[in-house]
């Protein structure tokens, strides 16, 4: 299985823009032959029940290019289905409750849309972080709201800062030897300038 650290393009299957879920498993095929490193599984109007049906679809998929899959908001799933990885959301559970839901040790990654938060990611163990996104789309309203050209005024109560974390712990590897822990990464709807991401 593709290292995290060797993740370069985050490539995310949103149910929002998939209205036949039956294509989902194209569009999983497609995302692997494009030369996507890590795909993240999203449906946030969709059941648990039907989400592990497609993380078990696609993780047949994913695993046999070595590509990471990560499901988002639901550990439960990733106690179901051998998945690489969970990303929660600020409202979500903390990291550590989710590889307790889980059950194993597994790749977590946590949205952030200010410095602060993406140092308290850092601190909780995050292995990634992502940030944004910088606009709002209709299956996410918390981007950053643009006044004009060239200036944006944040919805939430802190700035993307685009240096993001790239300091301590530098590939300190877990015990599957698979990816680092300590060092956050960035992935998302623009990428750091000088920082390592996935």
């Amino acid at each position: 299985m593709r290292a995290i650290r060797e993740c370069r393009l985050y490539g995310i299957i949103d149910l929002g823009y998939i209205p036949r879920l039956r294509d989902c498993n194209r569009v999983a095929e497609q995302m692997v032959t494009g030369g996507v490193d890590l795909i993240q599984l999203r449906g946030k109007e969709k059941s648990i029940d039907e989400l592990i049906k497609l993380a078990s679809e696609i993780h047949e998929i994913t695993a046999r290019s070595g590509t990471p899959l990560i499901v988002n908001d639901h550990a439960e799933i990733a106690a179901r289905v051998p998945v690489e990885g969970v990303h929660v959301g600020q409202d979500d559970d903390s990291i550590l409750v989710v590889r307790q839901k889980a059950g194993r040790d597994l790749i977590v990654g946590k949205s952030t849309h200010s410095l602060a938060q993406a140092h308290k990611a850092e601190g909780e163990g995050a292995d990634y972080i992502g940030f944004g996104p910088i606009f709002a789309t209709p299956t996410d309203q918390t981007g950053l709201q643009t006044n004009r050209i060239g200036q944006h005024q944040p919805r939430s109560s802190g700035r993307e800062h685009p240096d993001l974390l790239h300091r301590r712990n530098r590939h300190r590897q877990s015990s599957t030897g698979d990816r680092c822990r300590g060092e956050a990464r960035c992935h998302g709807f623009g990428l750091a300038q000088g920082a390592q991401h996935c």
